[in-house]
């Protein structure tokens, strides 16, 4: 099965996401930006689905619930308005596992199904409007329903944690609410965990008979993680695999790619942005910076950097995406050179051994360094060079240790 390519969508990203159909497999709607902005989001997605056959999955995103939202935002109000428990939105102090009875979870799980099976109900006016933007003349009973329903979710860090029991009878009731509406669309859990060790053990949980899990390890930012943090990500993901139980990543970059070849059957990622996430800044949110991903290192880079090395050395910039000036691209452009460079990443990765990926991954390592070496590199810009390529081998070695 080829490796699933979703983008996390963002009412900004709208261009990008109809421009780049061909570069992507589907859209994973934020439940913030699907309850907020209803209208249009539904019609945008929709008439996408409709016109593209490209499905969308809405992340119910419900670890925001397990913060203290001091100053909520008018989304967090709508989300949890739309999960049918407007007392999610905790003002002054953070909620605890035990205020999660059973009756509370029901009401929640049945809401989200509620929400999911009823999305294609949406205003003439608005799906004619992005019908228009597509340039195409659509139906609305052209339109999907989600292709699948995230059951809500918590971020836990382990089997012992209160919390892990509150995802699990989530999920369990909202298994039920699709039975008993009735609705076809299938029902996957989401295993969020506080640490790498701790999605070890929770993967061991759910029963290889389920259709698959979305995983997502708190903060896990591929770059800057350990070679042992990166080891336990991996082998978590491949011992799913052994035991039969799919699993898609809610947050990943190229690193998630390469786990492809271990058993991650997809993952997603912001367009410019959102390759890992922090639960806790879960209640803010942002444009991404103006960033040129460099795919001869598969991280973005700062476009001042992008621009010297093209420069100066041409053959560490230059790709089969784009040959041209990184300075030359408008900020829609390096959004959509970046969807992309990961779509040409998840082709060249089909078929090849992790090992032949490691010795590539070290090979351009020693490249690259070489080329710096006979640069002479303004200080503004050393330590952005040097750190473009350091987490290389680290990948290596850490890609070596999962195949063993």
């Amino acid at each position: 099965m080829a490796f699933e390519h979703y983008l996390s969508y963002g009412s900004t990203d709208q261009l990008t996401a109809r421009t780049l159909t061909d570069f992507y497999d589907g859209l994973l709607v934020p439940g913030t930006v699907a309850a907020f902005q209803a209208d249009g989001t539904k019609g945008f997605v929709l008439t996408l689905s409709a016109a593209h056959q490209k499905p969308y999955i809405i992340d119910p995103r419900f670890p925001l619930f397990q913060n203290r939202l001091s100053t909520p935002k008018k989304s967090h109000v709508s989300l949890a308005t739309v999960l049918g428990d407007p007392s999610l939105v905790s003002e002054h102090s953070a909620p605890t596992a035990d205020e999660f009875d059973d009756a509370r979870c029901q009401v929640i799980a049945r809401s989200w199904v509620e929400f999911n099976a009823g999305y294609t109900t949406v205003s003439s006016k608005h799906f004619a409007k992005y019908a228009k933007r597509l340039g195409r003349e659509i139906a609305p009973t052209n339109s999907q329903v989600p292709r699948l329903i995230l059951a809500p979710y918590v971020m836990s860090s382990g089997i012992d944690d209160g919390w892990w029991d509150v995802s699990e009878r989530l999920y369990a009731h909202t298994i039920a609410a699709a039975q008993a509406i009735p609705t076809d669309i299938g029902v996957f859990r989401v295993v969020a965990a506080k640490s790498t060790a701790a999605l070890e053990q929770l993967l061991t949980q759910p029963a290889a008979s389920e259709p698959g899990v979305f995983i997502w390890v708190d903060n896990l930012h591929e770059l800057e993680s350990s070679v042992e943090d990166l080891v336990r990500y991996g082998r978590a993901i491949r011992g799913a695999k052994e035991r039969g139980l799919g699993t898609w990543a809610l947050y990943g970059g190229y690193f998630s790619v390469v786990m492809g070849q271990f058993g991650l059957a997809g993952s997603s990622h912001g367009i410019g942005y959102g390759e890992s996430r922090q639960w806790k800044e879960l209640p803010s949110s942002g444009p991404p910076p103006a960033r040129f991903y460099l795919p001869r290192v598969h991280r973005y880079v700062a476009t001042d950097l992008a621009e010297f090395l093209w420069n100066e050395a041409p053959e560490l910039v230059n790709s089969a995406v784009y040959s041209g000036s990184p300075a030359a691209l408008d900020y829609h452009d390096l959004m959509a050179h970046s969807v992309r460079c990961r779509q040409t990443e998840i082709n060249d990765c089909d078929g090849l051994s992790p090992a032949v990926i490691a010795q590539r991954l070290r090979q351009t390592n020693r490249e690259f360094s070489e080329a710096l070496n006979t640069l002479s590199i303004p200080s503004a810009l050393r330590r952005k060079a040097i750190d473009a390529h350091i987490h290389l081998p680290q990948w290596a070695d850490a890609i070596d240790a999962i195949a063993r």
